[in-house]
């Protein structure tokens, strides 16, 4: 064909084109086209439609989708018009569709493994943004939500280390015309005013070493610095108390009975001696198990040995005395019980013993010890109660202080009498604590003569003034949230998720909050409280958590001293036959009393007291 006609000019024109054509995908088709596909695999190539409720992002996407979609299409016709081309340029020649096949063959070989990575990365890119990253960021966006409520349900996880016990010294934090009973959580002291202190009594609840005593020997401490009498029982014998009671007996000049109601101690007391004829009566009824209960059979007999015993008790009221006399009756059951109290030397006294109704006048503070383990002691300790409730109120007008009786582990020598003088104690200016160890125990006392459902409602309804220690006591922690009362939250009901195809969980941009009533103080912060650390409640205020610490003792051997000191002068009495005084044997025979003037309180301890003043210090016994 000559190069001069017009059909050469046309197909060297196509000719041209098609080499252009050839040049650019040799260059840069393949690298567009893995480009194509990589950001398909990355975005997905759906949705291909837009609506008003979607976001801007996923609008722009949609455009980019149809804009790879429209240059996917022109790739893939443009090496079908390149074929026609050179099929043209070549003059329709048998071979050229071959050679340019080959030509393109060649090509997809060298470039066959960017299509397959710009595919593979593509979608394992999309598949770790929509599996991993996607749901760490709405994680983080949802921690970093500007809520318009952040209350939540309380969780145990996230209590059980949420308080942790404070180390302070109470001292600082005693303020006039107010009890102390430990900080709260900003540190500021809790104190009741002494005008509710003295209407109402306080229970202690809490498990053994949580911190009953630590709280106790607070209130302890101030009462006695405070003036007030105070009266300490304990059915077991606490480590600390007696220590803390001597020390500030010491500082604040007081008077300090110490009394053993078992025979592994000093001091001596004669359970039915004290107190009017009827009131000697009741307590030795009481104690021998002689009251009616109304069961026709076991009332007949019990009002038969009761004749008796009344009997003998216008005679005497010493135990010795009593089983001497009631030997001589067929009364079995009452001479078995003078015998064993008869074996307690403590409480058989010879002449008089501690002295209820002067300590009482002196406004003396005393500690009992009484036993767990001996039932005689235990009912013994239940006596004394009663004698000191009995005192009280017939000594009312002639006392001259304020008392308050601390009982530890009142659910072992809970009476019917206490339990009624919860009532009327403080129209007598008596105010009781009382300590146990969960509400349960008040439902099973020992006692069968008394009804422990009103023990129960009386310790409960007349004790305004609580402490309740956690532990893993399910019932008493509901109980103290209850007394804490109930508040409102407004917290999340629903919140949504939604899972992706890769298995990547994202949060909704919604929820649904509504009205949730809990307890101010929840039973899972009860449960999880450590040991020193209650929730506290008193009239007119707000149920808190508080926390107490312990009263430094200064000298722990101050106290044992002086006992040891004591117990080698009653083995070796220093008076002579010939100088004996029988007016002063009933003296001697009272109880281990320390007589502290505001001369001895100037003196740096307890140690120095008794080997300067021993004599005038413990008085006489």
């Amino acid at each position: 064909m000559p190069e001069t006609s017009p059909e050469y000019a046309v197909l060297n024109w196509f000719g041209q084109v098609n080499y252009a054509l050839m040049e650019l995908s040799n260059d840069y088709w393949w690298p567009v086209l893995a480009c194509m596909i990589l950001i398909g695999c990355l975005i997905g190539m759906s949705p291909l439609s837009t609506h008003h409720e979607q976001t801007f992002y996923q609008i722009l996407f949609v455009w980019i989708r149809k804009t790879i979609l429209w240059i996917g299409a022109g790739l893939f016709i443009l090496p079908f018009v390149m074929l026609y081309l050179y099929d043209m340029t070549m003059q329709n020649r048998t071979d050229s569709q071959q050679a340019w096949l080959n030509w393109f063959i060649n090509l997809a070989k060298l470039n066959w493994f960017v299509i397959f990575s710009a595919a593979t990365s593509g979608w394992l890119l999309r598949f770790i943004y929509k599996r991993y990253t996607l749901p760490i960021w709405s994680a983080m966006l949802r921690r970093l939500r500007n809520k318009q409520t952040e209350e939540t349900p309380t969780d145990i996880r996230e209590e059980i280390s949420r308080f942790k016990a404070k180390d302070f010294l109470s001292q600082k934090h005693y303020k006039e015309n107010y009890v102390l009973v430990g900080l709260d959580e900003k540190d500021k002291p809790i104190h009741i005013p002494t005008s509710t202190w003295y209407e109402t009594n306080m229970q202690v609840v809490g498990p053994t070493r949580f911190g009953k005593g630590v709280i106790m020997g607070t209130i302890m401490d101030q009462a006695i610095r405070r003036g007030d009498c105070l009266f300490y029982i304990d059915p077991k014998k606490d480590k600390f108390a007696p220590h803390v009671m001597y020390q500030a007996c010491i500082e604040a000049g007081r008077k300090f009975y110490y009394v053993t109601l078992h025979d592994e101690g000093i001091g001596k007391w004669a359970p039915f001696l004290a107190g009017s004829d009827r009131d000697g009566l009741a307590r030795l009824e009481a104690a021998f198990g002689l009251e009616l209960t109304g069961n026709p059979g076991t009332d007949y007999y019990k009002s038969q040995e009761r004749k008796e015993l009344e009997k003998a008790f216008k005679k005497t009221r010493n135990i010795e005395g009593l089983r001497n006399i009631m030997e001589e009756t067929e009364a079995n059951r009452i001479n078995a019980e003078l015998a064993r109290w008869s074996n307690i030397e403590s409480l058989c006294p010879k002449k008089g013993g501690f002295s209820i109704e002067k300590a009482l006048k002196e406004g003396a503070v005393v500690y009992i010890q009484g036993s767990l383990d001996d039932s005689v002691v235990k009912t013994a300790t239940k006596t004394f109660i009663t004698e000191l409730i009995q005192t009280a109120r017939q000594h009312d007008k002639e006392r001259t202080s304020h008392l308050t009786a601390v009982i530890d582990e009142v659910s072992f020598v809970a009476s019917k009498t206490l339990a009624q003088a919860l009532a009327t104690a403080v129209g007598f200016r008596v105010n009781f604590v009382l300590a146990y160890q969960s509400q349960n125990d008040l439902l099973n006392i020992e006692d069968q003569t008394v009804n422990p459902k009103y023990v129960y409602q009386s310790i409960n309804v007349n004790s305004q003034i609580k402490a309740i220690y956690g532990g893993a006591d399910f019932e008493t922690a509901e109980w103290a949230a209850n007394l804490s009362g109930t508040i409102t939250k407004e917290v999340t009901k629903i919140e949504k998720t939604e899972i992706s195809a890769t298995g990547g969980e994202t949060w909704e941009q919604q929820r649904s909050v509504g009205i949730l009533e809990e307890n101010y103080i929840n039973t899972n912060i009860v449960l999880t409280l450590p040991p020193r650390v209650c929730v506290f409640v008193q009239p007119g205020h707000l149920a808190s958590i508080c926390f107490s610490s312990f009263v430094p003792i200064k000298d722990m051997k101050a106290l044992d001293d002086h006992l040891a000191y004591k117990e080698k002068k009653n083995k070796n009495p220093p008076v002579s036959p010939a100088k004996l005084d029988i007016n002063k044997i009933d003296e001697e025979i009272k109880a281990d009393t320390v007589d502290l003037s505001d001369d001895f309180a100037l003196e740096f301890g307890p140690s120095k007291l008794v080997l300067q003043n021993d004599d005038k210090l413990f008085g006489d016994r």
